[in-house]
């Protein structure tokens, strides 16, 4: 009777230890389990142009999507105006205002002269990540990445050339990191944090000179890159998004990041 009555103490403090107590389950994701997959700009890229890679990247890789996910296709947008800046005054020895103002040079330097191409991979040579990140911008993507965590929506970045320095930092300051996963293209940094995948291209002309950068892992084909109009191989939509084997691994290593990040840990 004794031995009987013990067990039963036993088992009923344990069953109150538990209800006290209870252990954490998994985070559900929000009802509608929405995703936002956000485009980190480069240098050079005005708002407008932002809006058409996240269009470019809804039409590359929804349709890769598994059943069930409500994606929001956006983009996280970083000013460059320091950099630019410099470019500018180099160009000023060559061209004028004028001529500046009504070509898309900024959009895409693969186009532009050699004097702007040649400035742009300067500048990218001797670059340090402080170069790169404006404190305003930063702020901005960090609130708004915590914002949408918070409403329990996962969140992915896929990050070009100078915008993974953005998410990089970005991923350091969220209050919490459970839904959130960064996809490096073109990167001039070192690392991908939350070591996230990347593709860099062998053919970019851009990223091949920066020391520290992550090493190139990726060769389109032949025929592609014949045909490609972008002379340094950086370009986010025309070479990278567009490759035969770039694409594709693209829109892989975002659905493989998607799988593995899990769902944001609402309150």
């Amino acid at each position: 009777m004794t031995g009987t009555l013990t067990r039963r103490l036993a088992a009923a403090s344990l069953l109150a230890f538990g209800l006290s107590f209870p252990s954490s389950a998994p985070a559900a994701c929000a009802p509608d389990s929405a995703v936002v997959i956000t485009y980190g700009n480069g240098m050079y890229i005005s708002p407008a142009r932002a809006r058409v890679q996240a269009l470019l990247m809804d039409a590359k890789i929804r349709p890769s999507l598994p059943g069930g996910i409500a994606p929001v296709f956006t983009y996280s947008y970083n000013n460059s105006e320091d950099d630019v800046t410099q470019v500018l005054q180099v160009l000023g020895q060559a061209f004028d205002d004028a001529a500046i103002r009504y070509q898309s040079w900024l959009n895409a330097p693969s186009g532009a002269p050699a004097p702007f191409r040649n400035a742009v991979r300067s500048r990218q040579e001797s670059a340090r990540v402080g170069n790169y990140v404006r404190d305003a911008d930063l702020n901005a993507h960090v609130a708004r990445y915590n914002a949408d965590l918070g409403a329990g929506r996962r969140v992915i970045v896929l990050a070009h050339s100078q915008g993974n320095f953005y998410a990089n930092h970005a991923h350091e300051q969220l209050s919490s990191t459970a839904g959130f996963g960064i996809v490096s293209v073109g990167t001039p940094a070192g690392y991908t944090a939350g070591n996230g995948p990347y593709t860099t291209l062998t053919t970019d002309k851009i990223i091949d000179p920066i020391p520290g950068r992550r090493a190139p892992n990726t060769t389109n084909g032949a025929a592609f890159n014949a045909s490609v109009r972008d002379a340094d191989g950086h370009s986010f939509s025309a070479s990278y998004l567009a490759g035969d084997v770039s694409g594709p691994k693209i829109v892989g290593q975002v659905l493989s990041v998607l799988a593995a990040v899990g769902c944001p840990a609402t309150p």
